[in-house]
């Protein structure tokens, strides 16, 4: 492998200004799967002013995918970037808080998309020093329903030696990665679940038919069956995320709907408890007091696995940039990815990237205040860039 190049760092570094306002930019204009067009078009707008450079600008409706060949009998090596944002409020203060009411980058995706661009841009300007053809996917949806599949149907993975991706982490200082082989993120699966009765007013009805009441008698048992399951299950959460129901203060609601998630590190397990869940339902009081029941189970993203030489790769390379104490180990987590489709295909690493600033509070992902230290790019840019420099 080759040593770090000081050139490239010294050109990151005059870059940094520059990919903050594109972070920044991306930051106050969220927007959610499958509907990243203004993010569309502002990552062809960069991409366009770049030589030596194939763009194909539009890949499963608002994704990106660009090319830097450099010889056919090289090895192929791509890296990923999901671009979409959350259904999220931003309630942090700061000058470059979302502009759009209640959606914002709460995950992080914009501080991705400023790492790919500015790999590009390095790389693009090192291009003579590539041992290697090179591929950067910009991806909707992974926030859901998925954008990596209909990416994977327009790519041909046979053709790609090796995929990346990052993702920030707010809890690992800024300046560290964490990666490890073998398995990294858990298998998620959705469940929806209907209650359906009957609207009246409220001096009408009685207890026992009110679906307000009974939901919640609904989500003490599925409590309860969790805890169960977990006996005979180590790595394993279930959470209800949302319910909706109700007209009117002074009418019982007609329907009640609840999804909410099943994590564990295989689809087999979720498909269990959903079953479990079922027969609960099924054999309790509440199947007499509630009109109809209908719940509903699908597997989303599989477990994602990290291959062993593309994790050296990543160790090896950011080693070289940040220091052999910065590489830490990733602990598995029963958080989700659909990263986890390209590695199915593709020989693939991923890896975290820490973001969090010594001294300030590191609010989780998916927080309405979550932000990052935003020297995190310039680290990630580097990273990636010593990577690609790497593979051959």
């Amino acid at each position: 492998m080759q040593e770090a190049l000081m050139e490239p760092i010294h050109y990151i570094k005059q870059l940094f200004p520059k990919l903050i306002a594109l972070r920044r930019y991306l930051h106050q204009h969220p927007e959610i799967g499958f509907e990243e067009y203004n993010t569309n078009k502002f990552i062809n707008k960069i991409l366009s002013s770049l030589n030596e450079i194939e763009i194909i600008p539009q890949v499963a409706n608002t994704g990106v995918i660009a090319k830097i060949n450099v010889n056919k009998h090289y090895k192929t090596l791509a890296f990923r970037a999901d671009i979409d944002a959350l259904p999220i409020q931003d309630k942090k203060e700061v000058t470059y808080k979302s502009l759009y009411e209640g959606f914002s980058h709460s995950c992080g995706h914009d501080v991705h998309t400023t790492i790919l661009l500015g790999t590009i841009l390095t790389l693009i300007k090192y291009k003579n020093q590539l041992r290697c053809n090179l591929i950067f996917i910009f991806q909707p949806a992974e926030e859901g329903p998925g954008g990596a599949k209909p990416i994977l149907e327009f790519i041909q993975p046979d053709q790609i030696d090796m995929i990346l991706g990052l993702h920030v982490l707010p809890h690992l200082p800024t300046g560290y990665i964490a990666a490890s082989e073998g398995l990294a993120m858990g298998a998620s699966s959705k469940i929806n679940i209907n209650l359906c009765g009957e609207a009246r007013h409220i001096a009408e009805s009685v207890h026992d038919e009110n679906l307000i009441y009974l939901s919640s008698e609904l989500l003490i048992l599925l409590k309860n069956a969790e805890k169960t399951f977990k006996e005979t299950h180590k790595d394993f959460l279930f959470s209800i995320g949302t319910i909706n129901g109700g007209y009117y203060y002074n009418t019982t609601a007609d329907e009640i709907t609840m999804t909410g998630t099943i994590r564990s590190f295989s689809h087999q397990t979720n498909k269990s408890f959903f079953e479990y869940i079922k027969n609960n339902i099924a054999n309790s009081h509440l199947k007499t007091l509630i009109p109809k029941i209908n719940i509903d189970f699908e597997n989303m993203y599989p477990p994602l696995y990290n291959d062993n030489e593309a994790i050296q790769l990543i160790k090896a390379s950011a080693s070289k940039v940040l220091g052999t104490k910065n590489i830490v180990p990733a602990w598995k987590v029963l958080g989700a990815d659909d990263f986890s489709f390209y590695t199915e295909k593709i020989k693939g690493g991923y890896f975290w990237l820490g973001t969090h600033k010594y001294g300030e509070i590191a609010y989780d992902l998916h927080s309405p205040y979550f932000d990052v230290d935003e020297n995190c790019i310039f680290y990630g840019t580097l990273v990636l860039s010593q990577i690609a420099l790497d593979y051959f």
